[in-house]
């Protein structure tokens, strides 16, 4: 057991001392004194208009603190009549932070409301030693408190979960004690179901004598302990117990602290318990083992740290680990069959969770829960558990708890479900008709409306370029003589209790009424004369009230996006040489142009022709023409097709193309002769045409 101050008095004590000290500093706990074998959050998801729903599950592994572990969460499924973990992760592994956190954001259904979260080891994996005597690593090194070492690849620990509804956040801590509850919980017929798992974890509460709901804590990390500003009884009697697992390596029966897991994973799977009491010889984990070195841990912390806001917390656990240890030897005796806690009644609303519980002493106990006085199928752990209550469940409820002895009965506990109010269904705001734009004159009236329908009262809410309108809060605005100040783009928004709708733009145009003078014509546009490229500007020069506007044509035929004062051709060619004039026009009428002829003198413009052709493969006679046997071809061309009096040389027998450059603008003819080095020349091909 631990020797450390027996043998090495204040001297170890001093160093305790520093490395708890040193650990608070450099260890900042994110969550303490909070957490919870699979307790809900006390946030909430946001409620807002999405159809995700996030599952948020996180928590802490701590064998001590155990940072850069993998995390697989796992949903159950039934198989054979037995629920089971799922054979793959429902996401992606995640790893544990320096303070052993994790965190899953599901947005998935979660098959049957339970979880089975596990955390592993690989070489980037570090555990640190939370025994205060030391600790010995994989490789038999020691390990002083505080330090990290790697676990080894075979470590694991798991955590079992149910109750989880989807939206909420959840923390589901995992530690050598969610492991020895995970463990009891598979090893039954039934497997994971959500009775099972709630009546495995209360069995490892009971049998290790933690008060009912700690393993929904995160045990302590005892190397940070004076970094928490508060702490409680629980979470450090969860966290003495942890470490006294590592303890167990040095006993001397088990060289690693995987090799401890897997031991006690197979015992409590085997037997549901550990053996109380350790003999000589003895190749098991046992309960006084176990309570003996968690006390010896507590009163470790208790004498380096006599002066720590913690102390009376420190002083409390090591009495009860070891009142714990002193008891442990009843456990091999068969008490009377005795229920030492009653089932209390609860009041909740629908859809909440009901948990009935019963603690008994006996032999080998059994249990039947009834509601009013029947028994309830599938109701045989000492916890009842209602996932999801509706008022049918309400009544009294008993339970039937009995051994090799006999049986008794509880009292009853009284299960209230109230209704909730119905779920009335508003159906959502619809705009069926759209307000539309106008037009009007001063003085004249404007009326905008909207059509909607949707459940419950409509609120109306009218807008001008996005400012809400001062009691503009019917189904249609009115404007009984508009004024040019009115104009404007005008929405309405339709609310109900459910939501709301905007409708689309509409404009409003309020035309002022003033006196337009006529559009006179001052300056008549030009006759002009260019050449092909250059570029000729027309223009006008006019008056008239209001806005004028321009519509130049070319021949009587509108020019399109011809509207301004003048006119500009760029780059002009022969098909822009025309008759032009132009539209003025205001709003009280219009004024046509006298006509400006345009000329354009056509150059004349030079042009190249590209030709192609295949490589002859035999001559005329059918023999085959080697390619080695061509040394030219011969291209005769002109624009009569009778007299192709132009010729070009391509000089050698791998060309498939020419170029013919300088050619003006007309129809030509082509034939391609091949000449053989002998000078041989080839018929003629077919004659062919281009016109550019």
């Amino acid at each position: 057991m631990h020797t450390f101050f027996l043998n090495t008095g204040e001297k170890r004590i001093a160093a305790l001392t520093k490395n708890l000290l040193a650990s608070s500093v450099a260890i900042l706990l994110t969550a303490c004194g909070s957490g919870g074998g699979s307790e809900e959050s006390n946030s909430t998801p946001d409620d807002g208009n999405t159809n995700t729903v996030t599952t948020t599950i996180s928590g802490t592994a701590i064998k001590g603190v155990v940072s850069e572990g993998l995390v697989n969460l796992y949903s159950v499924e039934e198989q054979g009549g037995k629920t089971i973990r799922s054979v793959n992760p429902m996401v992606s592994p995640v790893r544990t932070d320096s303070n052993g956190r994790y965190t899953f954001n599901l947005e998935q259904e979660i098959s049957q409301g339970s979880v089975v979260v596990e955390v592993t080891a690989d070489s980037r994996t570090r555990m640190k030693c939370d025994t205060t005597e030391g600790c010995i690593d994989n490789d038999g090194q020691g390990v002083s408190f505080g330090e990290s070492f790697n676990p080894g690849s075979g470590f694991s620990l798991r955590s079992v979960a149910s109750g989880i509804v989807a939206g909420r956040e959840y923390n589901v801590h995992l530690s050598p004690l969610t492991h020895m509850a995970a463990a009891h919980a598979e090893a039954k017929s039934i497997g994971l179901t959500a009775d099972s798992i709630q009546e495995s974890i209360a069995h490892i509460e009971d049998l290790l004598d933690l008060d009912a709901g700690a393993m929904r804590l995160a045990p302590a990390d005892l190397t940070a302990i004076e970094s928490y500003s508060s702490i409680t009884k629980a979470e450090l009697e969860m966290g003495v117990l942890s470490a006294s697992f590592l303890s167990m390596v040095e006993l001397g029966r088990w060289d690693t602290i995987e090799e401890v897991i897997e031991h006690v994973e197979e015992v409590i799977a085997s037997d549901g318990v550990l053996g109380a009491q350790s003999t000589e010889g003895d190749e098991q984990i046992t309960l006084d083992e176990v309570f003996l070195e968690a006390s010896e841990i507590a009163l470790d912390l208790e004498q380096a740290l006599p002066d720590s806001e913690h102390a009376e917390t420190f002083a409390a656990v090591r009495q009860e680990t070891n009142d714990s240890y002193n008891d442990v030897a009843e456990l091999n005796e068969t008490p009377d069959l005795e229920i030492i806690s009653q089932p209390q009644g609860v009041i909740v609303d629908e859809l909440e969770e009901v948990l009935l519980s019963v603690g008994a002493t006996g032999g080998e106990l059994s249990y039947q829960w009834r509601r009013d006085g029947v028994e309830l199928q599938g109701a045989v752990l000492s916890s009842l558990l209602i996932s999801a209550a509706d008022t049918s469940d309400s009544g009294s409820y008993d339970v039937l708890v009995s051994d090799e002895s006999g049986t008794l009965e509880s009292l009853t506990a009284l299960v209230v479900v109230n209704e909730l109010p119905p779920v009335v269904v508003i159906d959502p705001v619809q705009i069926s008709t759209q307000p539309t734009s106008v037009s009007v004159d001063e003085g004249e009236g404007a009326v905008l409306s909207v059509a909607a329908s949707g459940g419950g009262e409509l609120v109306y809410q009218w807008f001008k370029g996005g400012v809400a309108i001062s009691g503009a809060t019917s189904s249609s605005l009115s404007f009984a003589s508009a004024s040019v100040s009115d104009s404007g783009v005008y929405s309405v928004s339709v609310t109900n209790s459910v939501g709301s709708q905007t409708s689309v733009n509409a404009t409003i145009q309020v035309n002022e009424v003033i006196s337009i003078a006529p559009v006179v014509i001052a300056s008549q546009p030009q006759s002009t004369a260019i050449d092909e490229g250059e570029t000729a500007v027309l223009s006008i020069v006019a008056t008239g009230g209001g806005d004028l506007s321009y519509t130049w044509r070319k021949d009587g035929v509108q020019i399109s996006g011809a509207n301004a004062s003048s006119l500009s051709i760029e780059a002009a060619s022969v098909a822009d040489a025309g008759a032009y004039d132009v539209i003025v026009s205001n709003s009280v009428g219009q004024q046509v142009s006298s006509v400006a002829n345009v000329e354009i003198n056509e150059l004349e413009v030079l042009q190249s022709i590209a030709l192609e052709w295949s490589i002859p493969e035999e001559r005329a006679d059918g023999t085959a023409l080697d390619l080695n046997e061509i040394d030219s071809y011969l291209i005769r061309y002109g624009t009569d097709a009778s007299n192709l009096a132009q010729s070009v040389v391509v000089g050698s027998g791998s060309d498939t193309s020419a170029q013919i450059d300088d050619m003006v603008a007309g129809t030509y003819y082509f034939v391609i002769l091949t000449i053989d080095i002998d000078g041989v020349q080839s018929e003629e091909s077919e004659i062919i045409s281009l016109t550019i």
